[in-house]
């Protein structure tokens, strides 16, 4: 369109040339790369362990992972191999490639004969022989044999079992049970070899039955049950095992008969109470015992009237007494709890003297 000479633009074009402004204004600003989809960690074999027992070979493992489901594909399997090894090459990096051998496929959701349980899998090799060492290593895998995680191999060792502990003894203590043994007898040979001889202690439960009383072996020749229960009766088993290579090869075991466990005595009182006054309260405070202690009891003397304040062991200080009175003169005076059923209540500490002054 022309006016005096001069070209402005048709009022459909005048249309065209806002929308590209709009559309290169609204195109502006900071350019990114496109965000890559977040992948799914594969799941992990993870905590492989080993031992040997009653002539066959334990393993136990699990399966981690990070998927919401926690479920397995439904394509995945278990695979566990097997090779047998020398002792003294077990380690050796330039020896030739290993000869595997499948002996377990399994499905990880029904992983019969295998047993899955706690999100742990137990899997017992009974095929093995005494005297060879065996390698094993557990796969995950997907269709196709790719291999999703494999765990670090295991070498274990079908030694002979050691022999039982000699000369088990448990002695009564006011710190519990004390229980002491010897190291059996022929064990040299094992040992000459780099196993170390340890011990598995348990105590017997009518409702579990055998209860290990520590997570890792014992090494030495004794071990305190301080967790008994005064005046009941104990019974215990030591079993003897080695550690060799990377598996726990158990042997025999000597147990002994049931005992009964000290009466705890009573705790000594608190060193030192103090009293301090708070808005209208007074808080009792009192120097804690190390150990022994189950708990602790506050008392009250006015006059010739003296009140237990708790109805029930306390953990600890402070103690908070709201039911007191104004001006008035107040006694307090701190016992000590032994820990376990019989909660023995030992001797009072010294009586600290206050008086509830109130400034209004």
């Amino acid at each position: 369109m022309i006016v005096d000479g001069r070209t402005f633009p048709s009022p459909l074009r005048r249309v065209v040339l806002v929308s590209l402004v709009v559309l290169m204004l609204s195109a502006c600003g900071k350019k990114t790369p496109p965000k890559p989809i977040a992948e799914v960690p594969p799941p992990v074999v993870e905590g492989f362990t080993a031992e040997v027992s009653g002539g066959r070979v334990l393993l136990e493992w699990s399966v981690t992972r990070e998927r919401g489901d926690k479920a397995a594909a439904p394509d995945e399997r278990l695979i566990i191999q097997r090779s047998l090894v020398q002792w003294k090459d077990r380690q050796c990096r330039e020896c030739p490639p290993l000869a595997l051998h499948q002996v377990a496929d399994l499905n990880p959701k029904s992983p019969a004969p295998a047993v899955l349980e706690d999100g742990r899998y137990r899997w017992a090799d009974r095929n093995v022989a005494l005297g060879e060492v065996y390698r094993y290593q557990i796969a995950l895998v997907e269709r196709g044999g790719r291999a999703l995680s494999v765990s670090p191999p295991l070498h274990v060792w079908m030694m002979e079992p050691p022999p039982a502990p000699a000369a088990l003894s448990a002695v009564a203590e006011l710190r519990g049970i004390m229980l002491k043994w010897k190291d059996p007898g022929g064990i040299e040979p094992a040992l000459a070899q780099g196993a170390t001889i340890a011990y598995r202690v348990e105590r017997w439960d009518p409702e579990k039955e055998w209860v290990p009383l520590s997570r890792t072996p014992v090494r030495g020749n004794g071990y305190l049950d301080a967790q008994v229960d005064v005046g009941a009766m104990h019974k215990y088993r030591v079993t003897s095992l080695y550690e060799a290579g990377d598996a726990l090869v158990y042997g025999n075991s000597a147990e002994i008969e049931v005992i009964a466990a000290p009466e705890a005595v009573a705790p000594p009182p608190p060193e030192t109470v103090w009293i301090i006054p708070h808005g209208g309260s007074l808080e009792v405070y009192w120097s804690e015992s190390v150990q022994g202690v189950g708990g602790y009891h506050v008392y009250r003397k006015q006059g010739r009237e003296i009140t237990r304040l708790t109805a029930q062991p306390v953990a600890g200080p402070p103690f908070v007494d709201a039911a007191v009175e104004k001006n008035e003169v107040y006694l307090y005076a701190v016992s000590c709890v032994s820990s376990g059923a019989s909660q023995r209540e030992g001797l009072l500490s010294k009586w600290v003297e206050i008086r509830n002054v109130s400034f209004d």
